[in-house]
């Protein structure tokens, strides 16, 4: 088995990744007549405003529906985020610009149905201040789709092949058979297995990952190893 040691954490020309899960954004159109939307029970509006309830904080959001509001889903997998986009154009008849209050209220319910409960308001100018929209995700109606925060940076990752654990427990404690990938966001590492990670990171532009895209290294044993054979050979 390899040891991986501090020194073998060399993040130079590593791949950027992003995490799979971003939010997605929901422009809301001009709303010109009637009351709010509501997606639980209670609660009642004089607005034209849109009300909804946001289950993981449990706070009410009231959005814009002036056409410069937005409803931002966080904490989105690219699958949820194909079945957002799908049940989008399906209730708008392929005009997300034409969506009434009774479809956006659809909507909603999907989302929740979907097991997603961060739903917050926003606007567009903050969406366009805060976030950029991946750029395999232009569904050709703006600011509709995939976003990514522009405050969070790449993370980076590297591979590791073969038999292999890390000297120091902080890092991980258990040893991989099949190889790892460390992935560095900021100034935090974690320990992953190839596997997990390609489930969970996608390229910077929303495309998956393969692990041929990972920048392999080695460990100080593995290279001795490595350069052994070649002076056999030779």
């Amino acid at each position: 088995m390899a040891i991986i040691n501090e020194t073998d954490l060399n993040f130079q020309n590593a791949l950027s990744v992003i995490p799979a899960a971003q939010s997605f954004v929901l422009p809301i159109p001009s709303l010109n007549s009637g009351t709010g939307v509501f997606v639980s029970k209670g609660g009642k509006s004089s607005t034209k405003d849109l009300v909804f309830l946001n289950s993981k904080d449990k706070s009410w959001q009231t959005v814009q529906s002036d056409g410069e509001g937005v409803v931002v889903i966080n904490d989105v997998s690219p699958v949820q985020g194909k079945a957002l986009l799908k049940k989008v154009m399906q209730l708008s008849n392929n005009a997300p610009d034409k969506l009434d209050k009774d479809k956006i209220k659809l909507f909603l319910k999907y989302t929740h149905a979907l097991g997603l409960t961060d739903v917050s308001q926003s606007s567009k100018k903050d969406v366009a201040d805060t976030m950029n929209l991946i750029e395999v995700w232009d569904t050709g109606f703006e600011q509709l789709g995939f976003h990514k925060y522009k405050n969070k940076p790449a993370a980076q990752a590297i591979r590791f092949l073969g038999n292999v654990r890390f000297s120091d427990p902080k890092l991980s404690k258990q040893s991989y058979d099949n190889g790892c990938v460390v992935v560095r966001e900021e100034n935090k590492l974690s320990v992953v297995k190839p596997d997990v990670f390609l489930k969970n990171y996608l390229k910077p532009n929303g495309s998956p990952i393969t692990l041929f895209d990972i920048p392999m290294r080695l460990t100080a044993v593995q290279y001795k190893g490595m350069m052994d054979k070649k002076e056999n050979v030779g």
